[in-house]
């Protein structure tokens, strides 16, 4: 499906070509983005304290698929319409097939105040194409690529080549100087490099982003292979996650449903842990919602150990935090072990939506706990 939304994106391809890592290119749009080119945006420092999310999304190429007008103003509650359409919200279960988790760079929650945020940063949602962002900790890194005014990124120019907005420490929380671009008052950095423009909370990483980086989260080899196994599918958009995955007994400890049974479950899990795990939303041939998800494990025999469980699991399983059924929310098509990553390929059923997966994924629920 989708090379159906590409011709309109040609010449949007042109203004993202980017640098970085060994990400196959960088952040780009239309038929030149891909997962793992974002990550090469990304630096590899980010994942030092071992636990990463990381958001990304082609906005042209996932609205041109839903049919979607951009907005021309930030001022138009069309923005608003835009987002939460793509987004899922307003939705009614099973009418909206394209799905974009919204990065944090863009504070959505402010929506009908992005004026501010476009006055802050000098630059808004309406002039991005597509964006990457991770974080970790309380730090944050983002790249936006689109066409933007030859004045963006706004700010002062406290370090070279850096601009930055906010008072105070660095990754500090400050609720005296809170803004619809930092709700939590953080100072950010930005700086630019053509048709990109990298916002990140500490100055020095935006040199360093700037300066080309020697190595990146596209070099990270579980990220890198649950990025590569999403673009094989063509997703448009996704999230990335590393760090400690819950085991079913600590996600059974913690879950409200009251008859959660480990016993019951430990079957219908992997029995190893994924060190890794990507999601990915696109359209299938049909037009249809279709997601992908891919667990990266240790070895080939640990994926191919995990297909069955992961089988039986969407056909028997119920969710620990809300007790539903998974077979209700999510159908799978196939599962296959690829090499070290297992590869489920999933539909959408009536009255489910392509957003749940996303909070399966942030509790983290079933499917994303292994025994």
């Amino acid at each position: 499906m989708r090379a159906r939304v590409w011709g309109a994106l040609a010449a949007v391809s042109a203004l993202t070509a980017a640098c970085g890592g060994d990400g196959g290119g960088g952040l780009a749009s239309g038929e030149d983005y891909s997962v793992l080119g974002a990550l090469g945006e990304l630096p590899a420092s980010m994942a030092d304290d071992g636990e990463v999310r990381i958001y990304t999304a082609d906005l042209t190429a996932a609205t041109e698929a839903a049919e979607l007008e951009r907005p021309t103003s930030v001022e138009e509650d069309a923005l608003v319409d835009w987002i939460g359409t793509l987004e899922g919200f307003g939705v009614e279960p099973g009418g909206g097939q394209v799905f974009v988790p919204m990065a944090p760079v863009f504070n959505v929650n402010h929506l009908r105040r992005h004026e501010g945020f476009a006055e802050e940063l000098g630059w808004s949602l309406l002039d991005v194409d597509s964006v990457v962002e991770v974080r970790s900790g309380p730090g944050s890194f983002a790249v936006v690529a689109g066409d933007f005014a030859d004045s963006a990124p706004a700010g002062d120019e406290r370090t070279e080549g850096v601009r930055s907005v906010g008072s105070g420490e660095d990754l500090q929380v400050n609720v005296d100087d809170t803004s619809d671009a930092r709700p939590s008052g953080v100072p950010l950095h930005q700086a630019r490099e053509e048709g990109r423009i990298a916002v990140t909370t500490t100055p020095a990483a935006a040199q360093d982003w700037l300066a080309g980086q020697e190595e990146t989260l596209a070099d990270d080899e579980p990220l890198a292979a649950a990025a590569r196994a999403l673009d094989d599918a063509d997703v448009l958009s996704a999230m990335l996650f590393t760090g400690t995955f819950l085991d079913l007994e600590t996600a059974v400890a913690g879950s409200v449903v009251v008859d959660a049974d480990v016993e019951g479950l430990v079957d219908l899990v992997p029995a190893d842990p994924f060190s890794a795990v990507g999601v990915g939303w696109g359209l299938d041939d049909a037009g249809t919602a279709e997601i992908t998800l891919a667990y990266v494990f240790d070895d080939d025999a640990a994926a191919e150990a995990a297909v069955a469980p992961l089988e039986r699991q969407f056909a028997e399983a119920r969710t620990l935090f809300m007790g539903q059924s998974l077979e209700d929310l999510l159908t799978p098509t196939e599962v296959v072990a690829d090499g070290p990553v297992t590869v489920v390929t999933a539909s959408i059923p009536r009255g489910s939506s392509p957003g749940v997966v996303q909070s399966l994924l942030e509790i983290p629920d079933l499917p994303f706990v292994h025994r």
